[in-house]
């Protein structure tokens, strides 16, 4: 497995989602973990199983934390594919090339402002910062993980926590530079919300929740990360829609709940839960927000009519 420790030029990297700190020994073990889960035939439909076995590698190698593969190891998963389809659109495109001893993009086609334009602030990092790697974890890497991911640009991606350097998180006595991962310019940002984000939500304000209902799982699903985010823009338009609607609250609340990317529902569950609200958006609205405990709901709901085919939380029971 190709996940050893970067040579003391490169810098390092640090992750926030769940309150505590990757350290970039870390991310690099997790892309080595995935680069091998790859190479035993795995594809991206199927990621829920796989970042399951990642979980337990994950703990072996850092046991001092648990790896929760549905929130920890999942964020972190989507946050590094949507650096990457954003890095490799601009690597695509005619006139631009990676400098790999420069860690920087070169132009002479497509400008950085269009790609700016098209992904947001986050574009810029990604050209200024390039990817964490090292020896070991290279672009091919990146490619063979994410090859069956679609486009980026196809939906645009929203994720609010940021990948922030932590210079305190280093186990005591670890060499200097032992944890550094490849950057021009300091740490990376992984992520940061677009601009342009609100804008296109409130110009789609006469969608309906109609569309949604067409969304339900089916036995040919396309993949997560594109029904992810098409799932997450629809949401945004109902609930721009419904602003200034009277008793609108709690629909609005129950909406955004069940998108939320703690939960880490699969695909198919957040689906059947954005169908389900829409047949009776103030009953099931406010049963939702009511009931606390979401073990409790889901227990209830899997029993319901349109939850037969869908992909429930392994600790459900």
């Amino acid at each position: 497995m190709s996940n050893e420790a970067p040579n003391n030029n490169e810098r390092r990297v640090s992750k926030n989602r769940d309150g505590r700190q990757w350290t970039n020994a870390e991310v690099f073990a997790f892309l080595g973990f995935l680069n091998d889960r790859r190479n035993d035939g795995w594809t991206s439909k199927f990621v829920s199983p796989i970042l399951k076995k990642v979980s337990e590698s994950m703990r072996e190698k850092f046991p001092q934390r648990n790896w929760k593969y549905n929130s920890t190891l999942r964020s972190q998963y989507r946050r590094i594919r949507d650096d990457w389809l954003i890095f490799k659109d601009i690597l695509d495109a005619p006139g631009t090339e990676w400098d790999r001893r420069a860690n920087s993009f070169s132009f002479s086609g497509t400008q950085p402002e269009d790609f700016i334009k098209k992904h947001g602030t986050r574009a810029s990092r990604v050209i200024d910062k390039g990817l964490p790697m090292n020896k070991n974890i290279t672009i091919d890497t990146y490619a063979n993980i994410f090859r069956d991911e679609p486009e980026a640009g196809r939906n645009n991606m929203v994720v609010d926590e940021t990948i922030r350097v932590d210079s305190s998180d280093k186990p005591e006595g670890a060499p200097s530079g032992a944890d550094d991962v490849s950057y021009l310019n300091g740490p990376q940002l992984l992520s940061t919300r677009p601009k342009q984000r609100t804008k296109k939500a409130t110009s789609a304000q006469s969608t309906t929740p109609k569309p949604l209902r067409s969304a339900k799982p089916a036995a040919k699903r396309t993949s997560d990360r594109a029904s992810f985010w098409t799932v997450e823009m629809v949401v945004d338009t109902m609930v721009c829609a419904r602003l200034f609607s009277l008793g609108s609250q709690d629909h609005m609340v129950a909406l955004r709940d069940v998108t939320r990317d703690d939960y880490g529902f699969s695909q198919s569950l957040t689906t059947a839960l954005l169908c389900w609200i829409q047949e009776d958006p103030e009953a099931n609205s406010v049963m939702w927000n009511t009931i606390q405990d979401t073990t409790l709901k889901l227990q209830f709901l899997s029993r319901e009519p349109g939850f037969e085919n869908v992909e429930f939380p392994s600790n459900l029971e």
